[in-house]
């Protein structure tokens, strides 16, 4: 039954989508299935490498970002991609009181949430229900910021009950409750897996870094 939801989710709606990841989310969770091969063992040395050289990348990344200016947090997990997430207290003009690290540079792992190649995607959160901000104070601002971000080439992805995330237009459509979260990403901001194997450490370094600080200017410039 597993298997055969996972090989389901690429021909169904954003709903049903969502019920089967729960469900098979749940059967992992309470260990009633087996979702590894006794072939993906041979790979644990090769996992933890690679899992120890992010945790430095975003180390490194965090301790060049000015302590004064900047908030930063890792969070890895063997259930989502792994990420940096990065803020600054003077967002809270912005946002509003909340947790306000609100850029996250993913990386993105193969197959968790269907991605098919390893890449480093930085996405602004303009909302996330955990974060606690007030509701009030960002919703009349979503149609602004989207108009300006479309204007520098980002899309959008709403997730929340009753909404086709792969449809819902941020510019046209009225939130009138808070969905669970609305992202902002620059697609030719993702650093793909050609690029990551083709540059060396400190390029890499130099790039994200680049990346971080040029979408935490675009933040900077919401209000």
């Amino acid at each position: 039954m597993y298997r055969f939801f996972e090989k389901l989710l690429p021909n169904v709606n954003a709903t049903d989508k969502n019920i089967i990841k729960l469900f098979n989310e749940y059967l992992e969770v309470q260990e009633i299935v087996i979702t590894w091969k006794p072939s993906e063992l041979t790979g644990l040395g090769k996992g933890i490498l690679a899992r120890k050289a992010l945790s430095g990348l975003f180390k490194i990344l965090s301790d060049r970002l000015p302590a004064a200016a900047y908030q930063t947090k890792t969070y890895m997990s063997d259930t989502e991609w792994p990420r940096l997430e990065v803020g600054k207290q003077e967002w809270t003009r912005i946002f509003g009181n909340g947790y306000n690290n609100k850029l996250y540079l993913w990386f993105a792992v193969p197959p968790i949430w269907d991605e098919r190649e390893h890449a480093f995607r930085p996405e602004i959160i303009l909302w996330d229900r955990r974060h606690a901000n007030p509701w009030t104070i960002v919703q009349p601002k979503i149609k602004p910021w989207a108009r300006q971000l479309t204007k520098l080439g980002f899309t959008y992805f709403v997730q929340g009950r009753g909404i086709a995330s792969e449809s819902f237009d941020v510019n046209k459509s009225e939130l009138l409750s808070s969905p669970a979260r609305i992202v902002a990403y620059l697609e030719s901001a993702a650093i793909r897996e050609r690029q990551i194997e083709d540059v060396n450490e400190a390029d890499l370094v130099n790039v994200l870094y680049e990346t971080i600080v040029t979408h935490c200017k675009i933040i900077d410039r919401l209000d």
